[in-house]
């Protein structure tokens, strides 16, 4: 506020009374009527002077704040603009997430068939076993089909897997032709068995029974 027009001519105003007070006490002495007078019209004007700063600096502080008021208004219509779309996003990671879960659930209901029934096929041999082998062979309409063993010893190479208890030994061979492959069990009403989702396969033959990668 100090370059404001009202208090420059307030302080120009200061300076040259002051001037005139040093002259008039050189000439006229200290207790002179009119240094009294200058003494008097110094104080009037310097409490002007801090009025009038009181003013600027209200009035700077109000349009300050009006401008913050504005700013605030205009986050909060922005913020309204964009509470559709929050929504919906919420909404889109609700249903995603609950895909997720009922996702898992249903894996881990595969798995803990798969792992029951492979525990059970194990329970029933006489012989100890480690586990159940998988591989693939070189046959039918495809060229390749999966097997399905019982594992009496590991083998150099095999790839073991363990999972809810169930030890799966996979062979060399077979590893680069099972890579990402989930194993089930499904109970049909004609058939039963261990299925294969397996992503490296391009086709299968009619019967189902040979794939080709």
């Amino acid at each position: 506020v100090e370059a404001d027009p009202a208090v420059a001519l307030r302080d120009e105003r200061l300076r040259s009374l002051r001037e005139q007070r040093e002259i008039a006490l050189y000439r006229l002495g200290e207790k002179h009527r009119v240094i009294q007078n200058i003494e008097r019209t110094i104080v009037a004007t310097e409490a002007e002077r801090a009025r009038e700063v009181a003013r600027l600096l209200k009035e700077r502080q109000e349009v300050q704040l009006d401008q913050a008021r504005k700013l605030a208004a205009q986050y909060e219509a922005q913020i309204a603009g964009l509470q559709p779309a929050l929504e919906e996003s919420r909404a889109r990671v609700r249903d995603f997430t609950e895909e997720i879960q009922e996702y898992n659930a249903i894996e881990y209901q595969a798995r803990q068939a798969a792992s029951r029934r492979a525990k059970d096929l194990m329970a029933r041999v006489e012989e100890p076993v480690l586990g159940l082998r998988i591989g693939v062979d070189t046959r039918g309409c495809n060229g390749l089909m999966y097997s399905v063993e019982y594992a009496k010893d590991e083998r150099a190479m095999d790839e073991v897997i363990e999972s809810d208890g169930v030890k799966i030994f996979i062979s060399a061979m077979a590893a680069m032709y099972l890579l990402g492959s989930e194993m089930d069990y499904v109970e049909e009403k004609f058939q039963s068995g261990f299925v294969f989702n397996n992503p490296n396969e391009k086709s299968r033959c009619g019967c189902g029974e040979s794939f080709m990668v």
